[in-house]
């Protein structure tokens, strides 16, 4: 239930170079299925949020459609505890976010013979779960907001 990180080389992570367009995750890419939650505006996604959200689709959408996820690259974020001085390293992982650019597919939703209103609505309720501003992508009827 629970995301599963890919196992990285360091434990921590140390800031890197800003991404450029060549980096940005999939755009529009209906690889899966027919319905697509998509970024209207970058913003940082938590691992909490995310496993509340695919927690709150599974009890939803029970076994009648699958969700796809498309987020990839999660770095763990560090930070000291309020009472320590400076210096002494890194503190330890307190969480692991990702960062979305505008435009990224977060997920990719296939159902069979299933009420696709239904499923349009609870992705509503979904997206107002999430810091960033999204929008649904429907290959069939091509832009819902």
């Amino acid at each position: 239930m629970l995301i599963q990180l890919i196992k990285n080389k360091y434990a921590k992570s140390f800031s890197g170079k800003k991404a450029t367009k060549t980096q940005q995750n999939n755009k529009k890419n209906n690889n899966y299925s027919t319905l697509c939650l998509i970024a209207n505006q970058a913003g940082i996604i938590t691992d909490f949020q995310f496993n509340a959200i695919k927690r709150e689709f599974k009890r939803k959408a029970k076994k009648k459609a699958q969700i796809f996820i498309s987020l990839t690259n999660w770095i763990p974020i560090t930070k000291k505890p309020q009472s320590v001085r400076l210096g002494r390293g890194k503190a330890n992982v307190k969480y692991h976010a990702i960062a979305i650019k505008k435009g990224s597919t977060l997920f990719e939703i296939k159902y069979n013979n299933f009420n696709s209103q239904k499923i349009k609505n609870e992705l509503k309720t979904i997206s107002k779960k999430l810091p960033v501003k999204t929008y649904l992508f429907d290959l069939k009827k091509r832009w819902i907001f």
